[in-house]
């Protein structure tokens, strides 16, 4: 009877979830592969960084030369004071066009084609002899600006501070991107690390119930007492749940591993490559970058911070700009003629101007330079934070690795010697000179060894893991 129940039981255990028929050994590389090709999260991430480090070229923009043309028709039929003179309808067609530049030493360039054709109706002839004429002209004109955003110092500023804002949110969407595949890969390993453990406790289980079968063979012999029976059954019943515990975990496990690929299971039909225990003292850490993405972001944020408080002050000087333009220009009622007078000098215009304004209002003013001044205090202090952060993190994962590392040699030790040390019990309670406390106090130990160096197995890679977001 008790033989039966046995069977059952590891029967029942079993199809709780025995490890299901791999088809093929998924390694990590792929894995991460799969993941890459099915999150979601990693796939925008890896698009805006793309899109940002594409959207810094944006502020050259500014700078390229643009085309532009404006068309216009009126036709007005207000009253007029004088109709005699101003007529009661006059119709109006300008157009524009041509082309402008923004240099960036500040100096504005705009060179255009003007055309405009101006009819007056039922006016008197001896008042005004013409009442259609088309006047045209060929403009040259250049701004310069001397104070405020002198010589181009604050288009520059703007430029920098855009380039560097979409260079910081390219390298945020960079880390974002590696920390999903470290997530990904920590994943892996949990699930892997708890398949070992459902393996290991399977075993545990099964040795126990090697003992209380035994127990129950000497019992009904009358060679034990049945105390000895009555512990093995408990210790066994205990091991059952540990068994499930374990299964559940592994469940959990899988679920989670699967979602970061997109599949909604918590089965995973792949075998997962665990390496050896003594194999994993040959692992190094990845060669790191000089500085992670997370703290380039936080360093070209300064950058545009910086340069943003520069613009602004600028934008705070007084405007002191130098104009000038020059045009030829034509005038008749025939377009063609007005035209053609255009592209002589008969009729040149020269203009040269000086603009100056100054904001009143100082208070406000110095209250706006320091709210910037204080904007780039605060990405100072949090670039140079995360650039402490990231080193000190760096080291404290160095070390924990190189620790963890000792750790696992010690473990795989004790876990030998822990095995030749039950092994031996077991043979003793056979003989009969030892009892079965002691030979489960001795698997307690033994499994014990096994877990510790598992989990120090699972924290060896999720330091692999985290380091890899530094490269």
């Amino acid at each position: 009877m008790m033989k039966l129940r046995a069977i059952l039981t590891a029967a029942t255990l079993a199809a709780l979830q025995a490890s299901p028929a791999s088809a093929a050994t998924l390694t990590v590389d792929q894995y991460l592969g799969q993941v890459a090709n099915a999150h979601e999260g990693y796939q925008g991430a890896v698009a805006s960084g793309h899109a940002d480090s594409e959207a810094s070229r944006e502020a050259t923009l500014a700078f390229s030369p643009q085309l532009f043309a404006s068309l216009q028709h009126v036709d007005d039929r207000r009253q007029t004071i004088v109709p005699a003179f101003e007529g009661t309808r006059t119709v109006t067609d300008t157009s524009q066009f041509g082309f402008k530049k923004l240099f960036d030493f500040g100096l504005q360039t705009q060179l255009s084609y003007n055309i405009s054709s101006n009819t007056i109706y039922n006016v008197s002839p001896l008042l005004v002899p013409q009442n259609s004429l088309v006047t045209s002209g060929l403009m040259l004109q250049l701004t310069q600006s001397l104070w405020q955003n002198g010589f181009g110092k604050m288009d520059r500023l703007t430029q920098s501070a855009v380039e560097a804002q979409d260079r910081a949110n390219s390298f945020n969407n960079s880390y974002q991107a590696k920390t999903i595949l470290a997530d990904a890969e920590s994943r892996y390993w949990v699930l892997a690390i708890a398949r070992e453990v459902t393996k290991v406790q399977r075993a545990s289980l099964e040795r126990m119930n090697s003992i209380r079968d035994f127990n129950a063979r000497r019992v009904r012999s009358h060679l034990a007492d049945e105390a000895d029976l009555l512990t093995s059954v408990a210790q066994a019943k205990a091991k059952e749940f540990d068994v499930k515990t374990a299964i559940d975990n592994e469940r959990t496990s899988a679920r989670a591993f699967n979602s970061t690929r997109g599949v909604d299971s918590d089965r995973v039909d792949e075998t997962l490559a665990l390496p050896p225990a003594m194999a994993m003292n040959s692992l190094s850490a990845p060669n790191r970058a000089s500085m992670r993405d997370d703290v380039k972001a936080a360093e070209q944020s300064e950058i545009a911070a910086s340069a943003n408080s520069d613009a602004a002050a600028q934008k705070q000087l007084p405007t002191l700009n130098l104009v000038g333009a020059v045009s030829t220009n034509g005038l008749d009622t025939s377009l063609g003629t007005s035209v053609s007078n255009t592209l002589t000098t008969q009729y040149p215009y020269y203009s040269l101007a000086v603009n100056f304004s100054a904001p009143l209002d100082r208070q406000t003013v110095t209250s706006v330079r320091r709210a910037y001044a204080e904007q780039v205090k605060g990405a100072e202090l949090a670039y140079h934070r995360r650039l402490f952060d990231q080193e000190n993190d760096w080291k404290d994962l160095m070390n924990k690795f190189q620790e963890a590392k000792e750790r696992l040699s010690i473990a795989v030790a004790a876990e030998s010697a822990q095995k030749v040390k039950l092994e031996n019990e077991v043979k003793r309670q056979k003989q009969g000179v030892t009892t079965t406390y002691q030979v489960f106090q001795y698997e307690i130990d033994y499994l014990n060894s096994e877990l510790n160096r598992i989990q120090t197995q699972a924290t060896i890679f999720g330091l692999m893991a985290q380091m890899k977001t530094y490269l």
